[in-house]
């Protein structure tokens, strides 16, 4: 076993105790693990932006080319630390609520787009083409019992376009009706536009 003397804390000590280094003579660095610890973690405390920048660009870094072993990494740092994780999301969003609020919003008006257009954009009984009239009907009535069982399932408010989506937009029991249309259906089971129609 070959032995070097630390420059720091002038001890003897076995190569396994120093990092390795290519381009010295011997292959090791000069300071001993332990003391090259506790000079970088006092160079932190009295460098923290300049610390913090140096490590946010390292993980960005290795994100862009180890994007796999990131990923597997952040699952088992994030099941390690949950209360940690918690607080971390917490004060994430209370920094960032109204912009967070915004983006959602953006989403949901993006994917009731494409749910509309998906099933014709315009009410299937009146015609009418307003897209801010437009909702989704159950053919069947049975509309809010599909829509308490999409958000146990986790499919929150948006639930019953994501739900479309997820399935192809299936046409069988789903149909575009506006808001007066789908009213007159749920309270009088036929809507005034189809009587007028059949009379």
């Amino acid at each position: 076993m070959e032995w070097q003397q630390c420059t720091q804390c002038k001890i003897l000590k076995p190569f396994s105790d120093f990092y390795r280094l290519h381009t010295l003579k011997d292959g090791h660095q000069s300071r001993c693990k332990k003391c090259d610890g506790l000079l970088k973690r006092k160079w932190r405390e009295t460098h923290r932006e300049q610390a913090r920048n140096r490590a946010q660009v390292y993980r960005r870094l290795f994100r862009q080319r180890h994007p796999e072993e990131y990923r597997a990494y952040r699952k088992r740092w994030i099941a390690k630390h949950p209360e940690t994780v918690k607080a971390q999301r917490q004060r994430y969003y209370r920094r960032h609520r109204e912009s967070l609020r915004e983006n959602k919003r953006q989403d949901w008006l993006a994917l009731r787009k494409e749910c509309l257009k998906a099933y014709g954009n315009q009410c299937v009984c009146c015609g009418i083409p307003d897209t801010i009239f437009l909702t989704i009907d159950h053919i069947d009535g049975k509309g809010n019992e599909h829509r308490r069982n999409l958000k146990q399932q986790g499919f929150g408010k948006t639930g019953i376009y994501k739900f479309l989506k997820s399935q192809g937009w299936p046409k069988t029991n789903y149909r575009i009706l506006c808001w007066n249309c789908n009213h007159a259906v749920t309270y009088n089971r036929t809507c005034p536009h189809q009587v007028k129609v059949s009379v």
